[in-house]
């Protein structure tokens, strides 16, 4: 039996030390813990090795980062350090961009375009050709094309439609605009235009005609019956216009057909004082012999002789006294 418990410690004593290393590189008797907690242990051990290491790499780091300047000549540290500044920004974006999430590798679905259907015109075959008719002739009267616009009319165009544009203008209003006014006028009138039609402004032919200083246009539109005392919404009249522009020829056609020279506007200015504070001597010569009143005051209390005082049209300011004073 003595020999069998001998036998055992020299088996003992000869089998393999169960050790490991700690983080101190130490060797450490596994043989004193239970099996079931020495890969638990290990692992441990394992861990605080690394830690350790991780601390060694860092202080290093730590010291390779004091930049020692004294061996640096004094004349090249400013660039020196701005070198080992870049050489950090550059290791840190590195660094950054390791950091990173990766990129998915994600195509999405395609869209699923809806095609635009075509616009259906509501328009029949007849009207869109009616349509298409008055777009040239609205572009013939535009650009006072005469010749154009007499084709369009023999083909057909209409002259009493309302443009489409911004303007919402009338062909005879838009012929005023021309250098062409009093032959696209006459023409326009022997198509069957309407002479006394206005815009959505209350603008009508004979206005604008008497505006732009189109004579012939003027009496052609007078010939036809037109209306010179059609108001605007402003309450001005082609007497007015005329009155104010200085346009005496006009003004007397007008007032030969029936235009009215004390016909006023909304804020009470009448032609006489249009005429007043413009200047235009001729023309309050010509109101007042066709009975025009001086002494009319707008809604700001004014009268034809302060408008004309108030501009410095002194001959006009003496007229107007002395009209007033030969009435007295």
């Amino acid at each position: 039996m003595m020999q069998a418990k001998k036998e055992a410690a020299q088996r003992k004593a000869a089998a393999p030390k169960h050790k490991t290393k700690s983080s101190n590189d130490e060797e450490i008797d596994l043989s004193k813990i239970p099996a079931v907690d020495r890969p638990t242990y290990v692992a441990m051990m394992q861990a605080k090795k690394e830690k350790a290491k991780q601390q060694t790499v860092k202080k290093s780091k730590s010291n390779s980062d004091k930049i020692d300047l004294s061996k640096v000549p004094d004349v090249d540290r400013p660039s020196y350090l701005a070198s080992i500044e870049a050489k950090k920004e550059a290791a840190r974006r590195e660094k950054e961009e390791d950091e990173l999430p990766p990129v998915l590798d994600y195509t999405p679905p395609p869209m699923e375009i809806e095609e635009e259907k075509p616009k259906v015109s509501k328009l029949s075959s007849k009207q869109q050709k009616q349509k298409a008719l008055n777009s040239d002739m609205l572009i013939a009267v535009s650009t006072g094309n005469v010749p154009l616009a007499e084709l369009m009319i023999d083909r057909g165009a209409q002259v009493n439609f309302v443009t489409t544009d911004k303007q919402k203008s009338l062909l005879l209003v838009r012929a005023a605009a021309t250098n062409h006014a009093t032959k696209l006028v006459k023409l326009l009138i022997k198509a069957g235009a309407k002479v006394n039609d206005t815009t959505p402004t209350g603008r009508s032919a004979i206005y604008a005609n008497t505006q732009m200083n189109h004579y012939g246009a003027v009496k052609a539109l007078l010939q036809a019956k037109a209306n010179p005392n059609i108001v605007a919404k402003d309450g001005s009249t082609a007497v007015y216009a005329a009155a104010r522009e200085g346009r005496l020829e006009i003004l007397k056609l007008l007032l030969k057909h029936g235009g009215k020279a004390n016909i006023k506007l909304k804020n009470g200015k009448s032609p006489l004082m249009a005429a007043a504070v413009n200047g235009h001597y001729k023309v309050v010569a010509y109101l007042l012999k066709k009975g025009a009143n001086p002494h009319t005051r707008d809604k700001k209390g004014f009268n034809s002789i302060d408008y004309a005082q108030g501009n410095d049209h002194k001959q006009v300011a003496e007229l107007l006294i002395d009209s007033r004073t030969r009435k007295n």
